[in-house]
Formats: C-alpha cells, sequence, structure tokens
C-alpha cells in the first residue's frame, strides 16, 4: 500500500495473475486481503507529527529538554518507530550546538559520540540546518514521547531563529512513524 491520501493505492498480487488490485486508502484499510494462500489485514501505519513555532534558547552546557516532543501508540511490542527531526538553530556568538534524543526518560544518544547532530554556528546572523533521524525500538506497545534535547558549546543557542532579529523564524518539526509491525 503506498501512495499520498489523495491517490490511488496499489497492492501487487503475487500468484500466477500477477493481478495488480487498485482501490482507496479506505478500500485497502478497511479490508482483509489474500495473497498467496495467506489472509493479511492492510493498515495504515501511525504517524504523529508535533510542529513547534516556539523560539527557544539555551545557555546550558548540559542536555537540557527543548520541551519539543512528539507521542506515539506504538501498535505492538515489535513496532519500531522512525524518529525525524527538522530543526534550525542560531547563536548569540559563534557556537556549536549539539541535539539528541530522549525517549521517554532514556538518553538515546549512541555511545561514542556528542549527539545525534552537532551543527557550528559562526555568528548572530547566521540559522544553520540541524535535522536527523534515528529508528528507534522502544519495545512497547504504551505511549512512548520522543524528546529533542540540546546544549551548547558556549554563549547562546537559539531553536527556530538567528539570534539577530526574529526576520528568519522556523518551526521545530518531530515526525514519528512507525516503520514495522
Amino acid at each position: 500500500v503506498y501512495g499520498p491520501e489523495t491517490q490511488q493505492y496499489g497492492i501487487y498480487n503475487n500468484s500466477a495473475s500477477n493481478a495488480v488490485k487498485y482501490g482507496s486508502l479506505t478500500f485497502f484499510g478497511n479490508v482483509i486481503a489474500s495473497f498467496g494462500g495467506a489472509t493479511t489485514a492492510a493498515k495504515r501505519m501511525p504517524c504523529i507529527q508535533s510542529v513547534n513555532t516556539t523560539n527557544q534558547f539555551t545557555t546550558s552546557t548540559s542536555y537540557v529538554s527543548s520541551t519539543v516532543s512528539a507521542t506515539i501508540y506504538p501498535s505492538s511490542v515489535g513496532a519500531s518507530i522512525r524518529v525525524t527531526v527538522d530543526a534550525t538553530v542560531g547563536a548569540s556568538a559563534a557556537l556549536i550546538a549539539s541535539l539528541t534524543l530522549y525517549r521517554d526518560a532514556v538518553d538515546l544518544t549512541p555511545v561514542g559520540v556528542n549527539g545525534f547532530r552537532e551543527v557550528y554556528v559562526p555568528d548572530t546572523s547566521t540559522v544553520m540546518p540541524a535535522s536527523f533521524t534515528f529508528v528507534d525500538s522502544p519495545l512497547t506497545d504504551a505511549a512512548t514521547t520522543y524528546t529533542l534535547y540540546w546544549k551548547t558549546s558556549t554563549a547562546t543557542a537559539r531553536l527556530g531563529r538567528r539570534q539577530l532579529d526574529t526576520t528568519i523564524d522556523a518551526p521545530t518539526v518531530i515526525t514519528l512513524e512507525e516503520v514495522y509491525a
């Protein structure tokens, strides 16, 4: 099942006839289809997006919560969640901003690195993109919250804008997608 909600979706039947079935997302989301002798239910995977337009700042050299977060309810204990963070960072002076991800109270930063993304901001008039993607296996079907944490090497780091003015404002977005159930 693939395609934007406004288009048709297709499922390839790998039987001797190699027939292709088409229908709307509603059709595929609500029917039981038989493929190659196995019966499976077609379903849409959960996708959650949080768009935060609050400009934030930090002077902390240790990770602190940005309060940018999103919560998903995985469909099964074995589900994997793809987390995509899109952000911009500005600064009051040249600095390195580090961004990482927490699942509930668990720091997901890989061992041996300083964060999922580090970005150098050279001056007050610059805003730098700071995006990353991570696939997590939370091993639960309960509510799971992902939160962006960040820190600065020095000076004041700004999330969603540059220091100079508010001419360049951008939201910070976290997208959660179940990629396996």
